[in-house]
């Protein structure tokens, strides 16, 4: 197979995890050739086994010859280092390699000598399991004009080299295993938590349904280049926007979490949002004017730059996810409230295992890069391990930002808030402020909401008598106030007087909704001792309905959080 120049050092920076194209084996050549002394030019790299044959049918012209020695020209298929050894030397020693039957070229390449003219039709049978290196080694002074059809092959009609063979298999094995990660994905979050799931999860379903359509594109275009050593045009467009689909779902998907889209906070600023449809954008086009028109230098360079910009914004966002969490449970702490089992402490933990996630990712690619270098003999074991690492990267996102009971998810949260919960649910929220300021942080407390709702008098029960009506009033199915979680009522009780000055005092209450209580009748009071006076405890309001239906409530005009 052809090989592009190595880029291998800067695609594990950017994370470049595009899917290696695959060339024809079944090809042609026509190279034009200046030579001064000597000159070679690589066109391809197969791994033969033995009883692989190479067939090659080719047509030269010579032109441009400044001596009266026509120009030399052969075909060389030599190891790496070989041939890496005669093109520095072809300059000076060029027709010598050939003289010579115990040259390095002669002991250690199959040679083949091209005659002037042509077509001439060449085969040449190994014999021995080799990966060789082809090129056109052209040994004079002058300009070689060549065109060569070429078939390169293993036994068994195979086209694919020994390094290349176990692809089909194996894309075929990655398929079935992202089948099954589907349908798991699919049970945890359709169907055990279809009543929690949130866009943002949706969206992570269609990245392992991205995942197995490149994967199943690939096999079929390994698969028909094994069986008539050539892609199809049309297999090659579709192995190329399924691996664009495939790259653009995952690091979507991957900026939409780093964000905290519906897990720290309910939508993202315009500016976010711009920011990451357009590096999504960006990315599409530059992978399709990278693979599909062949821009290698301009988009790869480009492409390039794109991934360093995304992998920072991702690493930058799950520092500021991280950073606003810890804020969010040293308020808990300070509010005297176990952070432990609260959505801020669940936040924290999946965001601290994305970090690491990413740490590692960004490792592992790094280092199978550099071991890669060594392995130019076995590139399917670069596809195994990259696929891999593609593989357990998803799968544990999936698992860290997984649907779970109670749901973290789905927060009400506009904007970053360094509360981690209704303000009222913090008790005395100047208090908790107030102990931030004294470590260092200012915290901007919320403003008060305000509620208005009509009070209606309260309905007396037909079998209470005038003596046991108390003159309450009260809110009750007006308006819903929420409250640390709960809704509350407005209660106007009956104003209280003093004794001896005689002032009128309007005594109004609030009261929340806490348990359901049974009576034989239908009660709704206010307990108050004789006097009108409240004692120094929690005043109860009971809303108690005689029907046996699940709308009762007991209500109390104590905030939640004291002992009842």
């Amino acid at each position: 197979m052809t090989a592009k120049p190595s880029h291998g050092w800067l695609v594990a920076v950017v994370l470049t995890c595009l899917v290696a194209g695959t060339d024809a084996i079944v090809d042609s050549v026509s190279p034009r050739i200046y030579a001064h002394g000597g000159e070679t030019r690589r066109f391809e790299r197969f791994g033969f086994k033995a009883g692989g044959t190479a067939e090659f049918s080719v047509t030269f012209t010579e032109s441009n010859n400044y001596q009266d020695f026509p120009l030399d020209v052969h075909i060389i298929g030599c190891p790496e280092r070989v041939m890496s050894e005669f093109e520095v030397r072809a300059g000076g020693h060029c027709a010598s390699e050939f003289a010579y039957e115990n040259s390095t070229v002669r002991s250690n390449c199959e040679v083949v000598e091209i005659q002037e003219g042509g077509p001439h039709e060449y085969k040449v049978t190994m014999l021995t399991r080799k990966m060789y290196e082809w090129a056109f080694a052209v040994c004079g002074h002058g300009t070689a004009e060549l065109h060569a059809d070429y078939t390169l092959m293993n036994p068994g009609g195979e086209h694919l080299d020994f390094g290349h063979e176990q692809l089909p298999q194996l894309y075929l094995s990655f398929l079935l295993v992202w089948i099954i990660l589907c349908f798991v994905q699919m049970f945890w979050f359709g169907w055990l938590h279809s009543a929690t799931i949130t866009t943002l999860h949706k969206i992570m379903l269609l990245v392992p349904l991205f995942k197995i359509l490149a994967c199943a594109v690939t096999m079929v275009r390994w698969d028909t280049v094994s069986k008539i050593g050539y892609l199809l045009d049309w297999i090659r467009k579709a192995g190329v926007f399924a691996d664009c689909a495939n790259n653009a779902a995952t690091f979507g998907a991957l900026m939409l979490i780093a964000r905290g889209w519906l897990i720290t906070r309910r939508h993202l600023p315009l500016p976010e949002v711009q920011s990451t449809v357009t590096s999504i954008l960006l990315l599409i086009v530059l992978t399709l004017s990278y693979k599909l028109y062949q821009l290698d230098n301009l988009s790869f360079f480009a492409l390039a730059i794109l991934y360093m910009t995304i992998v920072a914004i991702i690493l930058s966002c799950v520092a500021r996810n991280i950073r606003e969490l810890k804020m969010q449970i040293m308020i808990l702490r300070q509010a005297d409230i176990d952070p432990e089992g609260t959505p801020a402490n669940v936040k924290a933990i999946m965001y601290r295992r994305l970090q690491l996630i990413m740490f590692a990712f960004i490792c592992v690619k790094i280092f199978l890069e550099m071991v890669l270098l060594f392995l130019k003999d076995y590139p399917w074991v670069g596809h195994l391990f990259n696929v891999l690492v593609d593989m357990i990267l998803c799968v544990s996102i999936s698992y860290a930002f997984r649907l779970r009971l109670p749901n973290p998810f789905n927060t009400d949260q506009g904007e970053f808030s360094w509360l981690p919960m209704d303000p009222s649910e913090l008790g005395n929220l100047e208090a908790v402020a107030g102990r931030m300021a004294q470590l260092g942080i200012q915290i901007e407390l919320p403003p008060p909401k305000v509620y208005e709702a009509q009070i209606f008098k309260a309905t007396l029960h037909e079998h209470m008598s005038e003596a046991q009506q108390l003159f309450r009033y009260d809110n009750e199915g007006c308006v819903e106030i929420p409250m640390r979680g709960r809704l509350v009522v407005v209660v106007e009780n009956p104003p209280l007087v003093d004794e001896g000055s005689g002032e009128l005092t309007e005594n109004v209450s609030m009261a929340a909704k806490l348990i359901v209580q049974d009576a034989e009748d239908g009660v709704v009071s206010v307990e108050e001792n004789p006097a009108g006076r409240r004692e120094n405890r929690e005043m109860e309001m009971v809303v108690i309905h005689p029907s046996s239906g699940p709308d009762r409530s007991r209500a109390s005009t104590d905030l939640p959080g004291r002992a009842q």
